[in-house]
C-alpha cells in the first residue's frame, strides 16, 4: 500500500473520530437542558438565590389590578431596597401557590360586601403571613360596607393614615443636607399675568370644594379646568395629568390644591405636585400641613374667617411681589425635596420587604379597632362637614350656591 494512500486513511480516522466525539457531547448536552427544562416546568423550584423568597400577592381588580398604575411585578419594585428577596405578584402574573405568600394586600375599595369577605375569608385560611387591608381613598369614598364582615381577617394595614402599619403617603417634604437648584424668582414672576386656578377630574364632591370656589369667585377670578371645564389644557388629552399644572403654574399666581374629602391625614398627589411647580398651593383638607411641608409655602383656608377674607388675602399678594416672593424662600434655602407618589410606593414596598424579613407577627385586627382606625368614633369622627371645619361657613350656605 502506497505510504500517500495511508496517509489519506489515518486523517479520515481522525475526522471521524472527532466527530463522533462531538455528536456525543453535543448529546449530552441536549440531554442535561431537556431535564433541567422539564424540571423548571414541574417542580418550578427557585434558584438558591431565590430560596428565601417573600411573595406577596396584591389582590385588586381596580384600574386594571394594577399597581396603582406606577410599578411593574416580581422582583423589579424591590431591586434597590435593602432587602431585595420579595416578589410582587398577582393573578395575571407568575402563579403562585397560595400557601408560597409570606403577606397578601387586599385592595378594600374593591374588596367589599358579603360575596368578597366570603371568598376573602375561604382563602384566608391556606395561607400563614399577614392579610394588609389596604386603601388610598378617603373614608368618605370606600364602598362603606361592614367592618364586621372582616373580623379578624387583617393583620396589617397599608394606607396614607401616618399610624398605619405600612405607611404609604401621595408624598412628603424631607429636608436634605445637599442644596437643591434655586429657582430664578424674578424670572418667575416675570412669565404671571393670572390669578388663581384649580383642576377637578370630578363634578362635585362630598367635601364640597366646588361650592367653596363658587363663594370665592365672587370677589376674585378663578379659572377652572378638568374633565368639567369649562376650560381645557393644550398640553395634554388628560387635564389632571401633572404637565397640565406645569403648564398653567408659569401663568398663574395661586393653584387650589382641593381635596374632595375633609378627612383626618388624607392629602393627595395633587398638593405635592403643586410644591414641586412654579406655584402657590392654597389648600382645602383636614390636614397638618406644616407637619408636611416646607416653612411658609402654602395658603390655608382654614386660617381666614370667611372666603372674603382669603379673596383678599390673595389680591393683596397679586399686587404685592415681595409678599408674594416670600412663598418661594424655601426654595431658595435649597434644603429641602419634595417627594412624587412614585417616590412614596418605592419607600413602602422597601419597608414592607423589610417587614417581612424581620416578621414580628401581631393578631390580626378586630371589627372596632378596624372602625376606629378607617372611621373614627361618633365623638371623634375622622372625616368632617365643611360647616364644621371651614371658617365662616353657615349650616346650608353651601347648598344654597
Amino acid at each position: 500500500m502506497k505510504p500517500t494512500f495511508i496517509k489519506i486513511i489515518k486523517t479520515l480516522a481522525v475526522i471521524a473520530l472527532f466527530g463522533i466525539i462531538l455528536i456525543c457531547l453535543n448529546l449530552n448536552m441536549f440531554s442535561k437542558r431537556q431535564s433541567n427544562f422539564e424540571e423548571f416546568i414541574v417542580e418550578d423550584k427557585p434558584s438558591k438565590r431565590e430560596e428565601n423568597v417573600k411573595y406577596i400577592f396584591y389582590y385588586s381588580n381596580i384600574f386594571g389590578g394594577s399597581w396603582e398604575l406606577v410599578f411593574g411585578y416580581g422582583r423589579q419594585p424591590f431591586e434597590k431596597c435593602e432587602y431585595s428577596n420579595c416578589y410582587l405578584s398577582m393573578d395575571n402574573t407568575k402563579p403562585i401557590p397560595f400557601y408560597k405568600y409570606s403577606a397578601t394586600i387586599i385592595h378594600a375599595r374593591d374588596n367589599c360586601g358579603p360575596g368578597a369577605a366570603n371568598g376573602i375569608r375561604q382563602n384566608r385560611g391556606a395561607i400563614k403571613g399577614p392579610f394588609i387591608y389596604y386603601l388610598m381613598e378617603s373614608a368618605l369614598y370606600d364602598c362603606q360596607f361592614d367592618f364586621s364582615l372582616y373580623d379578624g381577617i387583617f393583620n396589617w394595614t397599608m394606607g396614607y393614615h401616618p399610624h398605619a402599619d405600612v405607611p404609604l403617603m401621595y408624598g412628603n417634604t424631607y429636608k436634605v443636607k445637599g442644596k437643591q437648584p434655586a429657582p430664578n424668582i424674578p424670572s418667575i414672576l416675570r412669565k404671571k399675568n393670572k390669578l388663581a386656578f384649580w383642576i377637578a377630574s370630578h363634578r362635585w364632591s362630598l367635601g364640597k370644594r366646588d361650592d367653596y370656589v363658587e363663594l370665592l369667585k365672587k370677589y376674585i377670578t378663578v379659572d377652572k379646568y378638568g374633565l368639567f371645564g369649562p376650560k381645557n389644557c393644550p398640553d395634554s388629552s388628560n387635564p389632571v395629568r401633572i404637565d397640565c399644572k406645569k403648564h398653567f403654574a408659569t401663568y398663574y399666581k395661586f393653584y387650589f390644591a382641593f381635596e374632595n374629602s375633609l378627612c383626618q391625614d388624607y392629602v393627595t398627589e395633587k398638593y405635592f405636585q403643586a410644591l414641586r411647580l412654579p406655584v402657590v398651593p392654597v389648600v382645602y383638607g383636614r390636614v397638618n400641613y406644616t407637619a408636611i411641608s416646607p416653612p411658609h409655602s402654602f395658603i390655608n383656608v382654614r386660617d381666614f374667617k370667611n372666603p372674603k377674607a382669603l379673596a383678599e388675602y390673595l389680591m393683596y399678594l397679586d399686587k404685592n411681589d415681595t409678599a408674594y416672593s416670600e412663598y418661594f424662600k424655601w426654595k431658595l434655602d435649597g434644603h429641602y425635596k419634595i417627594s412624587s407618589f412614585p417616590q412614596e410606593v418605592q419607600k413602602t414596598l422597601c419597608n414592607l420587604c423589610h417587614k417581612l424579613n424581620n416578621l414580628e407577627h401581631r393578631p390580626a385586627y378586630t371589627t372596632t379597632q378596624i372602625n376606629k382606625y378607617w372611621r373614627g368614633t361618633k365623638k371623634d369622627p375622622v372625616c368632617s362637614t365643611p360647616e364644621d371645619y371651614i371658617p365662616g361657613l353657615k349650616k346650608g350656605q353651601l347648598n344654597k350656591i
